[in-house]
């Protein structure tokens, strides 16, 4: 599961991925996210793995 947050904590989208294994790539691609600083969440089997940053430019 990922989880897409602005910089108020607000969710602004999530995204099931159901089960996968190995390493992947995931390209995101949102119309209605305005350029600017938002932060995601990386869950595993319910468990948060790790949050990183991203920025949004169009």
């Amino acid at each position: 599961m990922i989880r897409i947050f602005n910089t108020l904590g607000v969710k602004t989208d999530e995204i099931n991925l159901g089960t996968l294994e190995g390493n992947y790539r995931f390209e995101y691609t949102h119309p209605h996210l305005t350029d600017g600083l938002y932060y995601y969440t990386l869950e595993v089997n319910g468990e948060k793995v790790g949050a990183k940053k991203m920025i949004v430019r169009k």
